[in-house]
């Protein structure tokens, strides 16, 4: 049995700290009316760090999608872009959010929605927060994704310089695993 780092006490006074709305800025929640296979669910943000587990096709990264898009900084097309696949039309898309953000209401939610209508999304009045998206990429196998075949092959060469991670992603990341990044 595992057994967290994290004070019990900690935990309570950050559940506590969400329960008030003691953030200055915070998703609090999510009612998605529509998008993909969710109808009339609400996704409630009950501690500042969220894990998103479940089988692949189960919905995490259409979560995620919604939670990025109550944002300026994340456009909707990033993680709904218009196709044909999932939702033929995308007509009716539409989440509503509550928003901790004391700049713009120091004691009341902040309500904001986004919908997509006559072929474009639409967001009014979004909140402005910083939003660090590091993408999405699905776990297969490296033989099933085009750009890593190649990687597979006994010729292969890496030729360019790996790049290294900025030094504030780096940071954020020791913090969130408690241990030094290689």
């Amino acid at each position: 049995m595992f057994l967290s780092e994290i004070r019990q006490s900690t935990k309570s006074e950050l559940l506590d700290k969400v329960r008030k709305h003691d953030y200055g800025k915070y998703l609090l929640k999510a009612s998605i009316v529509k998008i993909r296979g969710f109808f009339g669910e609400d996704i409630t943000f009950d501690f500042p760090i969220t894990a998103l587990i479940g089988p692949n096709g189960g919905g995490k990264s259409s979560v995620l999608g919604t939670a990025g898009c109550a944002y300026k900084t994340i456009k909707p097309g990033t993680f709904f872009p218009k196709s044909a696949v999932g939702d033929e039309s995308m007509s009716g898309w539409r989440v509503e959010y509550e928003i901790v953000d004391k700049k713009i209401n120091a004691r009341q939610l902040t309500k904001r929605s986004s919908n997509f209508r006559q072929a474009k999304w639409v967001r009014g009045e979004v909140v402005d927060r910083d939003v660090l998206f590091f993408g999405i990429e699905r776990t297969v196998p490296a033989g099933e994704k085009a750009r890593y075949k190649k990687l597979m092959r006994s010729t292969y060469v890496h030729r360019p310089p790996l790049e290294p991670l900025h030094d504030s992603v780096v940071t954020q990341v020791e913090h969130i695993l408690g241990g030094l990044c290689l």
